[in-house]
Order: C-alpha cells, then sequence, then structure tokens
C-alpha cells in the first residue's frame, strides 16, 4: 500500500486537513479602521467585535475530505472507485476554499466593512496543497489503471 506514491499522497491529505480541522489556524487578521479592535479569521472560527461565529461548512467539508481521502487510501484494489473518490475530494477541497472565502467576507460585513485586514496566514496555502496532492493522487491512479489495462492487453 505505501509502495505506491498516490498512497503517499492521499496520507499527506489526510493528516493535513486533519490537522486543519484540529488547529484553528488563523486564515487572516487585521483591525477595524475606527475602533482598532482586532478582527481574526480562521478555519473554525471567526472572530469579529460584534460576533464569533463557526464556519460549520468548512468543518463538514474538511471532516469529509479526510474521510474520502482515507477511505481512497485503504480502497487500493479498486481503481476506479479510488479514482471517483479522489475527484470527489477535489471537488470538496475547492467547496471548503469558496467557504473560507466566504467567511472572510463575512466578517467584513459584520463589521460593516470598516476592516483592514493586515496579515494574510500561510493557511491559505494549506488548502492549495490539498488540491496539488489531490491532483498528484489521481494522476497516479490514473497511471496505475492504464498500466493495468496495458498488461491485461498483452495476456
Amino acid at each position: 500500500m505505501i509502495q505506491r506514491w498516490q498512497s503517499l499522497y492521499l496520507l499527506l491529505m489526510a493528516v493535513i486537513s486533519f490537522i486543519m480541522l484540529l488547529t484553528d489556524l488563523p486564515l487572516t487578521s487585521g483591525r477595524m479602521v475606527q475602533s482598532r479592535e482586532i478582527v481574526e479569521v480562521g478555519i473554525v472560527h471567526s472572530v469579529a467585535p460584534a460576533a464569533r461565529s463557526t464556519n460549520y461548512w468548512v468543518v463538514i467539508l474538511l471532516t469529509m475530505s479526510c474521510l474520502f481521502s482515507i477511505l481512497a487510501l485503504f480502497g487500493y484494489k479498486r481503481l476506479r472507485v479510488q479514482l471517483k473518490l479522489v475527484a470527489f475530494n477535489f471537488l470538496l477541497i475547492g467547496l471548503s476554499v469558496v467557504f473560507m472565502l466566504y467567511a472572510h467576507f463575512e466578517v467584513m460585513e459584520i463589521a460593516g466593512g470598516g476592516v483592514r485586514f493586515e496579515t494574510y496566514y500561510f493557511t491559505w496555502t494549506l488548502p492549495v496543497l490539498l488540491a496539488v496532492l489531490n491532483i498528484l493522487s489521481f494522476r497516479a491512479i490514473k497511471k496505475d489503471i492504464e498500466l493495468l489495462a496495458s498488461v491485461d492487453r498483452l495476456r
């Protein structure tokens, strides 16, 4: 199982998405223009002076992404199913990025648009890394399917 590259990619995807869920890493932080209060947008929670909200959709999508990565990792005997799981996982990762952006703009709306975000953290690169690992695992699974098809033609 571990001797295949896609297994390594899928394992890394599961670990990264699990870490993103457990540690509420900040995405951006800034201050309100007039009151100078701190505003922070995280993966799981967003903190504004008036409210604290939880990004439930991001949590659900990252949990599903972690589970689909694990299912695809252990579904190495059924390559077609593994390929479909990885393709669906790419959709989940894309939707989680959309909802992270939505949380960012929602905090700006709660604060009345008077927020100056000063710091964008490296956390924005983690979903991009998930997408890259997902594409790499998709390509490796597809190569395995093509290899098996060529071997079947030789028989």
